[in-house]
Formats: C-alpha cells, structure tokens, sequence
C-alpha cells in the first residue's frame, strides 16, 4: 500500500467514557478538527431511563483517516488527563474499514434508546415517531445528532430541563427566553414546547444557529425561535423572563454583569456547567452583579459533580 493510500485509509474510532463527560468530548473533538461525532449513551436496563436512572456510560463514534490517528489519540490522553480520569474510566479503540464496512456505520441507529428528563421524552429525528413508553403527560423532544453542543445527555443540560420544569411547575410563566451559548438549541427549543412565545439562542460556535433552527423546525416550533452566531459582548441588552446559561464557571463569572443586564425585573437565571468547587466564586461574581441563588448556601440542585442555580434580582 502507498503511503498516500495509508494515510486516507479510514478508520472507524470508539470512545467510551463516564455519561457526564461525552458531550465535552464531543465538542472538544469537533473544535479540534475531527468531525462529527456521535454518541450513544448505554443505559444499565437496556430500556428507556426514568428520571432517576444514571447512565453507567457513553460510547462517541467518528470517523477519521488513519493518519490523523496519532493526533486523536494524543488529544483525548491529554483531556482526560486533565479531568483526572482514571485509566479504567476511559477506552479508546478503533478498527480500519473497508468500503463495504462504511455501510455498517449507521448500525448504531438500531440500538439509540430514547430517554426521560423532566418530563420530557427525547428521542433523535431518525425515530419515526415519539417512543412507545410516552406517558400521559410525557412531552416528545425530538433531537438532530450532530456536532453542536448539546444532546441532552450530559449531566448539565438534563439540571437545565429540570429547571424549567420545576419553575413551571411552581406556576412561573415566561414569554421572551434567552439561551445563552445554546449549543444545538435543545434548552431553547424545549423553553418553547413549555410555552415560551420567544425564544433567541446565541453560540460563538459557528456551526450551531443552522443545527438549532433545524431542531426546532424538528419539533414544529421554528416560528419564535431565533438562533445566531454571537456571545453576549455583541448583544444589545434586553429584558427576558428566562436567560439559561448551562456554559462553564469561568465564562459566568466574567459574564454576571452582561447576565444581569438581559434579565427581566421578575425574571429568573438558570446557570449550570459549574464544577462544585468552583461555584462560590460564581456565587461571589453573581452576588457582585445583583443576583441572588435561590438555594441560598446551597446550589438549587447538584449532580455529582456538576452544580446549577436558579438565581432572582437580589
């Protein structure tokens, strides 16, 4: 085989790791270079998860040429590396494919299991229609796989629909949302299925505004909902009902001021992707901007080791 031959080969690469560091990786890879990527999230029953069941772990997929290889493999050593993964918390394996083995990628399809999250039932666009195991009361939230960040499986995003939920449950209405880095529009179309007349979701990741309208059209609430390519600096402040910033603890704390300002006189601010050790300096930073927890000392609610809070004008 001639070199050339060897390093366009394709090679077919399985990631598996801890459920609440797949979308990281996810987005990590895309960022660098690698492609789309996809994730399976194994569940312990085999069935479709209730609210309180962990997924023990996720398999992420991609295909990439067997000369980027080395690359890819330096790469993910050294993000788990960096969040102190232990070496049986993590695998990597890949195989080369042949042209008829191609076909077989999309496999994976058959065995995507849909899964429960604050009343919502999520499930990708390739499913015909809404799982069987739909409750009563249950909401359809129908998701595109893809490269943008977000697909519902991550610890963060599943504290931001439990969020909501429990703010609506609590008899909180919201006409106008912001999504702050929205990633695939998950959290700003699920704000609109809940009855939100408005909603507008900003990403820096260019590839995000196409993939969060294509979700939204999914889901039959493109009119309303409105996706773009920014961040905050570039935004002229405006007063929403919600404002959700499921983003990480560094970007919260040098944003509270521009957080504060697009909050409405009686609206509410969701913050997640914070790592519990790092949440009292964003309670310092949103205290500093005029904005108070609602769990006080405590985050409203905690998954491992993720934190999120729900927080009011002081």
């Amino acid at each position: 085989m001639q070199e050339s031959d060897l390093t366009s080969a394709r090679c077919s690469v399985r990631i598996f790791l801890p459920e609440s560091w797949g979308e990281t990786m996810q987005y990590l890879l895309q960022a660098a270079g690698f492609g789309d990527t996809l994730i399976e999230t194994h569940y312990p029953s085999g069935k479709l998860a209730g609210d309180g069941t962990h997924a023990s772990f996720c398999e992420l997929r991609l295909l990439i040429t067997e000369g980027q290889l080395p690359e890819l493999e330096g790469a993910v050593r050294t993000w788990v590396t960096a969040w102190e993964l232990e070496d049986q918390d993590w695998r990597l394996s890949h195989e080369m494919l042949q042209e008829d083995d191609l076909a077989r990628q999309s496999a994976w399809k058959d065995r995507w299991r849909a899964f429960r999250c604050a009343g919502f039932v999520i499930y990708p666009e390739f499913f015909d229609q809404p799982p069987r195991q739909m409750r009563p009361n249950d909401q359809a939230l129908r998701v595109l796989p893809g490269s943008a960040f977000g697909t519902g499986a991550h610890a963060t995003t599943r504290l931001a629909l439990a969020a909501m939920r429990s703010l609506q449950q609590e008899g909180v209405r919201w006409e106008r949302v912001l999504d702050v880095g929205t990633g695939s529009g998950i959290l700003a179309v699920a704000a609109r299925l809940m009855g939100a007349r408005q909603v507008i979701g900003m990403d820096p990741d260019r590839m995000s505004a196409a993939q969060a309208q294509a979700m939204a059209d999914a889901n039959e609430v493109g009119a309303g909902s409105a996706f773009w390519c920014g961040n905050l600096v570039s935004s002229r402040p405006q007063p929403y009902d919600l404002v959700l910033a499921n983003l990480v603890a560094e970007i919260l704390i040098e944003e509270a001021p521009s957080l504060m300002a697009h909050l409405g006189t009686n609206g509410h601010l969701f913050t997640g992707g914070v790592l519990a050790r790092k949440r009292s300096q964003v309670v310092s930073a949103m205290d500093a901007a005029g904005l108070r927890p609602r769990g006080g000392g405590r985050p409203w609610r905690q998954r491992g080791r993720w934190c999120a809070d729900i927080w009011c004008h002081s």
